[in-house]
């Protein structure tokens, strides 16, 4: 799934914008004209995505130590405040830090001066897994 098709999932999800509404039967052609006319209106959504972005940066370092630092949190706090499972602490531990990074990519995209990176959200990946094994039982 690409960046811009994941948006306009949140999008709908969120509530932000409404799906298309078909009045019409269903046929090949009404299909094939609302999947296009779909695609147009997501090329004029004011998204940017950063292709040069480099992987030597300290964006990186610091995307994955925070996703590290809140994954290993989130484990803890989970697990050692809460009483939970292990299974539910891990759930939780990897799926906030997860979201968050997604979220401020997402953010980040529809910011004038910043744009959007699929190496921040690596980088962010790499630090959660980072902090599941500094918090492994």
């Amino acid at each position: 799934m690409g960046m811009r098709a994941f948006i306009i999932a949140c999008m709908l999800i969120a509530g932000c914008i409404q799906p298309v509404q078909a009045q019409v039967k269903t046929t090949p052609d009404t299909i094939k004209s609302l999947v296009l006319k779909s695609k147009q209106k997501i090329k004029q959504l004011p998204f940017q995505i950063n292709q040069s972005d480099t992987w030597h940066s300290k964006d990186k370092v610091d995307h994955l130590l925070s996703s590290a630092l809140l994954c290993a949190g989130t484990l803890y706090w989970a697990r050692s405040e809460q009483n939970w499972s292990l299974r539910r602490s891990r759930i939780v531990g990897v799926s906030i830090p997860l979201a968050i990074g997604l979220l401020k990519e997402l953010w980040d995209g529809f910011q004038p001066n910043h744009v959007a990176s699929w190496k921040d959200v690596y980088a962010d990946v790499a630090g959660i897994g980072v902090g599941f094994v500094m918090f492994n039982e």
